[in-house]
């Protein structure tokens, strides 16, 4: 089994350059940078300090953000720019009395998200997930679910729909089995939802869960059951429409009867694929129809895969971004960086490179050749600095104007050969003409063309103000309609919490009604006994009263028999 998630990040920025972190043996972050080709250009320790654990993201300046936690307990935030890091404390925890572990990170639009779990020593089965979010000194803070995971490397996992809303699902134990839950965060009521939802439903222990929500919103869940040895992937979808709020809907996968680990989701122009280890193979089934059938792919060409390891991804490159929606990958980096599964449909192993024509980093050339390697690579980008396009855009500006005289001396130098050798009938009939008369139809021409160039000119102002004036127009409609866009997008989404929020209360008011109907049937009990007792007390009081012979007490014992 590969590392696990939370101990390797790859992340790319838009010039599409590489960075992988690692966790080492030694407690050490190792950071690898790799050119465009994946080839590695250096690897270095960036902190020099051990690490119990940490996260990593990009953000959409091409900031890296990295958070840790350090075996003497600093929660340390760092952010790289253009190659040089920056470091604070966030705070300071207990080592001593509590274990942290499971750190994710992720940045979504100006928002800064840190989850991980904390427990203590004296029940150290029992983990607590916290949700810290905000940013620039302002952070909030809650505790969003307890569970008792034993030792799973990965027992929750969350992603983020288009709308902000987070989704988490997480392993728990339940009557002697460990079982999947779901919950999930309510960017408009700014909070966790109150009871958790079971949505496993076998009797053998359910691990390693993983949620995954696709472009149109639709979540799906995967995790593994074991079976004894065997490990089975089951999946399940939940649509967004809120008419199926909280329907978690089951779905076959085709897959082999073997000891499978880690599932993972990610979707490749619109095609869904979930990928996972089958001992030392990596394997990977796909769907056209969002998640309804699956397909199993297999690899043409036989590829070592031991040292591939489930590696957390994120990236600004902007081909992939548009053609792409992932959170993890498989990966290596044994020698020079290898991606599984990042390549056109139907070829689950494949290289890509820049073009040779174009060094543009939107321009990337897929690979279906059977003679080229089967591991990917990344792209590249030059350094981290900003560049001076002033210059590039001047020479750029000079070729121009160069090519333009060029031109302009072609055309010089062909104009009197032309006449030269070919003189039209109109010349002809001019030289025919007394010297008078031309220079009368000269003047006329002249006039005409002035009188023409005049209208020509009044009629370009006209059509630059008309310009000017539609250009204004849409530029006001583009700005009403991207706000109403915007406005339609935050009622939709609002609509979509308040639903949540009524099917959040009708939980709670059926568990409330259950509730008092335990309490009811405890009163009326109660009021028996109350009852009982008092009649055992009249009875004693008649017994004291009418009786005071020696066998008194041997009444008392028959009333309390």
């Amino acid at each position: 089994m590969g590392k696990s998630s939370s101990k390797c990040c790859l992340i790319k920025s838009s010039k599409s350059k590489s960075y992988y972190f690692c966790l080492s043996e030694d407690n050490e972050i190792i950071l690898s940078h790799y050119n465009q080709n994946g080839i590695l250009e250096k690897k270095n320790n960036i902190l020099d300090l051990k690490i119990l654990d940490f996260s990593a993201d990009i953000d959409k300046s091409d900031r890296i953000h990295l958070v840790c936690i350090t075996t003497d307990g600093n929660f340390l935030y760092n952010i790289m720019v253009d190659g040089h890091w920056s470091s604070h404390t966030l705070t300071k925890f207990d080592i001593k009395s509590n274990k942290f572990n499971y750190l994710t990170l992720r940045v979504i639009k100006n928002d800064v998200h840190i989850f991980y779990g904390i427990s203590n020593l004296l029940n150290s089965n029992l983990w607590t997930i916290v949700h810290a979010h905000g940013g620039k000194r302002k952070w909030n803070k809650a505790n969003i679910i307890s569970m008792t995971p034993g030792k799973s490397s990965s027992p929750y996992h969350v992603d983020f729909d288009k709308l902000g809303n987070i989704h988490l699902i997480y392993e728990d134990t339940f009557k002697g089995t460990k079982q999947i839950y779901y919950t999930n965060f309510n960017p408009f009521l700014k909070r966790w939802m109150k009871s958790p939802q079971k949505i496993s439903d076998f009797n053998y222990d359910n691990l390693h869960p993983y949620v995954f929500a696709d472009n149109n919103n639709t979540l799906h869940a995967l995790w593994l059951a074991q079976n004894g040895p065997i490990q089975h992937i089951f999946y399940k979808q939940m649509p967004s429409s809120s008419n199926a709020i909280y329907d978690w809907k089951s779905y076959s996968l085709p897959q082999p009867d073997s000891s499978i680990s880690h599932a993972i989701m990610l979707q490749d122009n619109g095609i869904l694929r979930i990928i996972f280890k089958d001992k030392e193979n990596l394997k990977c089934l796909h769907s056209k129809d969002y998640g309804f059938n699956w397909d199993i792919e297999t690899s043409p060409n036989k590829v070592d895969f031991s040292n591939f390891n489930l590696t957390k991804y994120s990236t600004n490159q902007s081909m992939e971004k548009v053609r792409m929606n992932l959170n993890h990958i498989y990966a290596s980096s044994e020698k020079d960086l290898q991606l599984f599964n990042f390549g056109t449909y139907n070829v689950p192993i494949e290289n890509y490179t820049s073009s040779n024509d174009n060094n543009n980093d939107d321009n990337i050339q897929y690979s279906n050749d059977e003679n080229q390697s089967n591991l990917s690579k990344t792209s590249d980008e030059k350094d981290l600095t900003v560049k001076d396009n002033n210059s590039s855009s001047q020479q750029d500006e000079n070729k121009l104007d160069d090519s333009i005289s060029a031109d302009s001396d072609s055309i010089e130098n062909q104009t009197p050969e032309l006449i030269n050798n070919e003189v039209s009938p109109f010349v002809k009939e001019l030289n025919s003409l007394s010297n008078e008369a031309v220079k009368t139809f000269i003047e006329n021409t002249k006039v005409s063309l002035d009188s023409l160039l005049t209208n020509t000119d009044a009629l370009d102002k006209k059509t630059n103000e008309i310009e000017k004036v539609i250009f204004s127009n849409i530029k006001e409609l583009d700005r009403k309609i991207f706000t109403n866009s915007d406005i339609l997008n935050e009622l939709k989404s609002n609509l979509t919490s308040l639903e949540l929020l009524i099917t959040q209360y009708k939980a709670e008011n059926n568990n409330l009604q259950e509730l008092l109907k335990s309490i009811e049937a405890l009163y009326y009990s109660n009021t028996r006994d109350i009852k009982k007792i008092e009649e055992k007390i009249k009875e004693i009081h008649r017994l004291l009263e009418n009786s005071a012979t020696p066998a008194l007490l041997d009444k008392f014992k028959n009333i309390f028999k």
